[in-house]
Protein backbone atom coordinates (compact mmCIF):
# COMPACT_ATOMS: atom_id res chain seq x y z
CA UNK A 1 0.00 0.00 0.00
CA UNK A 2 1.31 3.44 -0.96
CA UNK A 3 0.35 6.37 1.27
CA UNK A 4 1.08 9.93 0.19
CA UNK A 5 0.85 13.02 2.44
CA UNK A 6 0.44 16.38 0.71
CA UNK A 7 0.61 20.00 1.87
CA UNK A 8 1.60 23.21 0.12
CA UNK A 9 5.41 23.30 0.35
CA UNK A 10 6.23 19.79 1.62
CA UNK A 11 8.20 21.33 4.44
CA UNK A 12 6.02 21.44 7.56
CA UNK A 13 2.77 19.47 7.74
CA UNK A 14 3.29 16.72 5.16
CA UNK A 15 6.87 16.07 6.32
CA UNK A 16 5.62 15.78 9.91
CA UNK A 17 2.81 13.46 8.81
CA UNK A 18 5.21 11.30 6.80
CA UNK A 19 7.52 10.90 9.80
CA UNK A 20 4.65 10.06 12.17
CA UNK A 21 3.12 7.53 9.79
CA UNK A 22 6.49 5.84 9.28
CA UNK A 23 6.83 5.52 13.05
CA UNK A 24 3.29 4.13 13.39
CA UNK A 25 3.84 1.63 10.56
CA UNK A 26 7.38 0.67 11.54
CA UNK A 27 8.07 -2.94 10.65
CA UNK A 28 5.22 -3.17 8.12
CA UNK A 29 7.09 -3.69 4.85
CA UNK A 30 3.85 -3.65 2.84
CA UNK A 31 3.31 0.06 3.42
CA UNK A 32 5.28 2.72 1.55
CA UNK A 33 4.94 6.25 2.92
CA UNK A 34 5.97 9.47 1.18
CA UNK A 35 5.11 13.15 1.04
CA UNK A 36 4.98 15.97 -1.47
CA UNK A 37 3.73 19.51 -1.95
CA UNK A 38 1.54 21.20 -4.53
CA UNK A 39 3.99 24.14 -4.73
CA UNK A 40 7.17 22.53 -3.42
CA UNK A 41 10.61 23.81 -4.32
CA UNK A 42 13.65 21.56 -4.08
CA UNK A 43 15.70 24.49 -2.75
CA UNK A 44 13.41 24.44 0.30
CA UNK A 45 13.77 20.67 0.72
CA UNK A 46 10.36 19.85 -0.70
CA UNK A 47 9.24 17.42 -3.38
CA UNK A 48 6.72 18.58 -5.98
CA UNK A 49 3.77 16.21 -6.42
CA UNK A 50 3.43 14.70 -9.88
CA UNK A 51 0.57 12.98 -11.61
CA UNK A 52 2.56 9.75 -11.45
CA UNK A 53 2.89 10.07 -7.67
CA UNK A 54 -0.86 10.64 -7.31
CA UNK A 55 -1.67 7.71 -9.59
CA UNK A 56 0.70 5.38 -7.73
CA UNK A 57 -0.73 6.24 -4.29
CA UNK A 58 -3.47 4.07 -2.81
CA UNK A 59 -4.45 6.87 -0.41
CA UNK A 60 -3.58 10.56 -0.60
CA UNK A 61 -3.84 12.52 2.63
CA UNK A 62 -4.16 16.27 2.03
CA UNK A 63 -4.09 19.01 4.63
CA UNK A 64 -6.54 21.48 3.07
CA UNK A 65 -9.30 21.66 0.44
CA UNK A 66 -7.01 23.54 -1.98
CA UNK A 67 -4.67 20.53 -2.07
CA UNK A 68 -7.60 18.27 -2.89
CA UNK A 69 -8.69 20.55 -5.75
CA UNK A 70 -5.15 20.71 -7.15
CA UNK A 71 -4.77 16.93 -7.17
CA UNK A 72 -8.23 16.36 -8.66
CA UNK A 73 -7.39 18.72 -11.55
CA UNK A 74 -3.98 17.13 -12.09
CA UNK A 75 -5.22 13.54 -11.77
CA UNK A 76 -9.03 13.19 -11.92
CA UNK A 77 -8.69 9.42 -11.46
CA UNK A 78 -7.19 10.04 -8.00
CA UNK A 79 -10.31 11.76 -6.63
CA UNK A 80 -11.57 8.68 -4.77
CA UNK A 81 -8.20 8.19 -3.03
CA UNK A 82 -8.06 11.62 -1.37
CA UNK A 83 -8.65 12.06 2.36
CA UNK A 84 -8.70 15.63 3.68
CA UNK A 85 -7.20 15.89 7.17
CA UNK A 86 -8.29 19.55 7.52
CA UNK A 87 -5.14 20.94 9.09
CA UNK A 88 -4.51 24.64 8.52
CA UNK A 89 -1.12 26.01 7.54
CA UNK A 90 -0.32 27.48 10.95
CA UNK A 91 2.17 24.93 12.25
CA UNK A 92 5.90 24.47 12.01
CA UNK A 93 7.44 21.06 11.40
CA UNK A 94 7.10 18.78 14.42
CA UNK A 95 5.12 21.38 16.40
CA UNK A 96 3.79 19.45 19.44
CA UNK A 97 0.17 20.41 18.70
CA UNK A 98 0.58 19.35 15.06
CA UNK A 99 2.20 16.06 16.09
CA UNK A 100 -0.66 15.27 18.47
CA UNK A 101 -3.33 16.15 15.91
CA UNK A 102 -1.66 14.20 13.10
CA UNK A 103 -0.98 11.18 15.31
CA UNK A 104 -4.67 10.97 16.24
CA UNK A 105 -5.88 11.46 12.65
CA UNK A 106 -3.35 9.07 11.11
CA UNK A 107 -4.08 6.36 13.70
CA UNK A 108 -7.79 6.70 12.96
CA UNK A 109 -7.23 6.48 9.19
CA UNK A 110 -4.83 3.53 9.44
CA UNK A 111 -7.46 1.55 11.36
CA UNK A 112 -9.85 2.04 8.43
CA UNK A 113 -7.46 1.22 5.59
CA UNK A 114 -5.19 -1.50 6.94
Amino acid sequence: MNLLFVCTWNVQRSKTAERICKELCKGNKEIHISSAGIAAKPSMGGIQITKEMANKADKIFVMEPEHEIYIEKMSPESKSKIINLNINDIYYRDDPELVEMLTDKINEMLKKII
